[in-house]
């Protein structure tokens, strides 16, 4: 934990020319500002966030949101048991084909139709809709 919180300390201090504190604290109050208003946080801090308090999985929210969320992360959250996180998983214009192709098929019908226009939105076809 302290290497990932190094890293995304070191990010904010370079990027916003902010000094925080050493608390883990005043790291994650920054998250939502670098993980999903910033367009440019690069996918190895959102990685270190996402590592962040696993538990709890609101780092891992906050970046299957970000367009440079890691390939990685948007994975293992397409399997994830709540259906809010498959549905952000399905938005994100960077999650991988066969992703989206498996989310097609989602128990939750939100999830289906998002992952649909993603799909079509990348003009590749869904193989199969459940009702």
């Amino acid at each position: 934990m302290d290497c990932e919180f190094d890293k995304i300390n070191e990010f904010l201090s370079q990027r916003f020319n902010i000094n925080t504190s050493t608390t883990e604290q005043d790291v994650i109050r920054l998250m939502h500002r670098v993980a999903v208003k910033d367009s440019d946080t690069p996918s190895y801090v959102l990685e270190s966030i996402s590592n962040m308090n696993r538990d709890e999985g609101l780092c891992q929210f906050l970046v299957i949101q970000h367009r440079n969320a890691p390939e990685n992360i948007l994975r293992e959250c397409a399997k994830a048991e709540r259906s809010f996180m498959r549905l952000c998983v399905a938005k994100n214009p960077n999650t991988p084909m066969d992703v989206l192709r498996d989310l097609v098929n989602d128990p939750e019908f939100d999830v289906r139709v998002v992952a649909i226009d993603n799909l079509d939105s990348h003009n590749e076809h869904p193989t199969s809709l459940n009702s």
